[in-house]
Protein backbone atom coordinates (compact mmCIF):
# COMPACT_ATOMS: atom_id res chain seq x y z
CA UNK A 1 0.00 0.00 0.00
CA UNK A 2 3.01 2.29 -0.26
CA UNK A 3 2.03 3.27 -3.80
CA UNK A 4 1.25 6.97 -3.78
CA UNK A 5 3.34 7.74 -0.68
CA UNK A 6 5.28 10.87 -1.61
CA UNK A 7 8.87 11.67 -0.63
CA UNK A 8 7.64 14.11 2.02
CA UNK A 9 5.30 11.48 3.44
CA UNK A 10 7.89 8.69 3.51
CA UNK A 11 8.78 9.45 7.14
CA UNK A 12 5.16 8.68 7.97
CA UNK A 13 4.92 5.73 5.57
CA UNK A 14 3.94 3.19 8.22
CA UNK A 15 1.25 5.42 9.68
CA UNK A 16 -0.11 6.21 6.21
CA UNK A 17 -0.13 2.56 5.16
CA UNK A 18 -1.90 1.45 8.34
CA UNK A 19 -4.47 4.23 8.07
CA UNK A 20 -5.23 3.07 4.51
CA UNK A 21 -5.73 -0.47 5.82
CA UNK A 22 -8.24 0.96 8.32
CA UNK A 23 -10.22 2.34 5.37
CA UNK A 24 -10.26 -1.02 3.56
CA UNK A 25 -12.83 -3.78 3.63
CA UNK A 26 -10.57 -6.28 1.86
CA UNK A 27 -6.81 -6.76 1.73
CA UNK A 28 -4.96 -7.96 -1.36
CA UNK A 29 -1.33 -8.87 -0.78
CA UNK A 30 1.06 -9.38 -3.68
CA UNK A 31 4.21 -10.85 -2.19
CA UNK A 32 7.63 -11.58 -3.62
CA UNK A 33 10.69 -13.25 -2.19
CA UNK A 34 11.85 -10.62 0.30
CA UNK A 35 10.49 -9.71 3.72
CA UNK A 36 10.27 -6.01 2.96
CA UNK A 37 11.19 -2.73 4.60
CA UNK A 38 11.51 -2.91 8.40
CA UNK A 39 11.04 0.61 9.76
CA UNK A 40 11.53 1.66 13.36
CA UNK A 41 8.49 1.00 15.55
CA UNK A 42 5.98 3.65 14.49
CA UNK A 43 4.56 6.25 16.83
CA UNK A 44 0.87 6.15 16.04
CA UNK A 45 -2.09 8.09 17.39
CA UNK A 46 -3.54 6.59 20.57
CA UNK A 47 -6.56 5.06 18.85
CA UNK A 48 -8.26 1.69 19.46
CA UNK A 49 -7.48 0.40 15.95
CA UNK A 50 -3.75 0.55 16.71
CA UNK A 51 -3.90 -1.16 20.13
CA UNK A 52 -2.56 -4.45 18.68
CA UNK A 53 0.84 -2.80 18.10
CA UNK A 54 1.65 -2.61 21.82
CA UNK A 55 1.90 -6.42 22.00
CA UNK A 56 3.54 -6.87 18.58
CA UNK A 57 7.18 -7.92 18.38
CA UNK A 58 9.82 -5.49 17.18
CA UNK A 59 11.20 -5.76 13.66
CA UNK A 60 7.97 -6.11 11.67
CA UNK A 61 7.95 -5.11 8.02
CA UNK A 62 5.38 -2.60 6.84
CA UNK A 63 3.67 -5.40 4.92
CA UNK A 64 3.40 -7.59 8.02
CA UNK A 65 2.06 -4.63 10.01
CA UNK A 66 -0.57 -4.07 7.31
CA UNK A 67 -1.63 -7.71 7.56
CA UNK A 68 -1.74 -7.62 11.36
CA UNK A 69 -3.67 -4.33 11.26
CA UNK A 70 -6.26 -5.91 9.00
CA UNK A 71 -6.54 -8.97 11.24
CA UNK A 72 -7.06 -6.70 14.26
CA UNK A 73 -9.83 -4.79 12.47
CA UNK A 74 -11.68 -7.92 11.37
CA UNK A 75 -10.82 -10.66 13.88
CA UNK A 76 -13.79 -12.84 12.91
CA UNK A 77 -13.70 -12.40 9.13
CA UNK A 78 -10.14 -11.42 8.17
CA UNK A 79 -9.42 -14.81 6.59
CA UNK A 80 -12.37 -14.39 4.20
CA UNK A 81 -11.39 -10.79 3.39
CA UNK A 82 -7.67 -11.32 2.73
CA UNK A 83 -6.30 -12.47 -0.61
CA UNK A 84 -2.59 -13.23 -0.91
CA UNK A 85 -0.75 -13.81 -4.14
CA UNK A 86 2.81 -15.07 -4.18
CA UNK A 87 5.22 -14.47 -7.04
CA UNK A 88 6.81 -17.61 -8.45
CA UNK A 89 10.57 -17.21 -7.84
CA UNK A 90 11.26 -18.90 -11.19
CA UNK A 91 9.45 -16.17 -13.11
CA UNK A 92 12.60 -14.05 -13.30
CA UNK A 93 14.27 -16.75 -15.41
CA UNK A 94 11.75 -16.11 -18.17
CA UNK A 95 12.33 -12.34 -18.27
CA UNK A 96 14.75 -11.24 -21.01
CA UNK A 97 18.02 -9.72 -19.78
CA UNK A 98 17.18 -6.52 -21.68
CA UNK A 99 14.37 -5.86 -19.22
Amino acid sequence: LRWGVTEEESERATELCLSEVCRSQILVGILGERYGQVPPRPVLPDLPQYSWLAAAPAGLSITEMEIRQFQALYPETAQQRMFSYFRDPDITRSIPVAW
